[in-house]
């Protein structure tokens, strides 16, 4: 009811990861799938290569309502983005539905931040577009 994504513990206690607003519609054999990025991006951190990360979607040519996965990530240090980008696909085969999987992975030096230090994904929404 309250539009927010959360977990509860063994403990019972609830922890908010994210916000329902924030879905992207995916399409994989006519078919249309809402796609919850802070999850992903959860799942994602597991990964030892990825210190920052988050999805946006990236609108397509042919339905822009219809959106392919783009992963903007901040490495650990020392990594090279071949090997993490292996890694991180590797994980999200095993671990993701094939409609959840991010296309693409952009390694950048640091996630761009709203006036509040929220992970400013409009930001990273408009840089995706632009690889279209």
């Amino acid at each position: 009811h309250t539009g927010d994504i959360g977990n509860v513990d063994e403990d019972g206690f609830i922890t908010i990861v994210g916000r329902i607003k924030r879905m992207i519609l995916t399409l994989e054999g006519g078919i249309c799938h809402k796609v919850f990025p802070v999850l992903l991006e959860a799942d994602l951190l597991k990964c030892s290569c990825v210190k920052e990360i988050s999805i946006v979607g990236r609108g397509r040519k042919d339905n822009p309502l219809v959106h392919d996965l783009i992963a903007f990530a901040v490495l650990e240090n020392g990594l090279s983005e071949e090997s993490a980008r292996t890694a991180m696909s590797s994980f999200a085969e095993k671990n993701f539905e094939s409609y959840e999987r991010p296309c693409k992975y952009i390694f950048v030096d640091k996630l761009p931040r709203t006036t509040i230090g929220k992970i400013d994904y409009r930001t990273l929404e408009q840089e995706a577009q632009k690889e279209v």
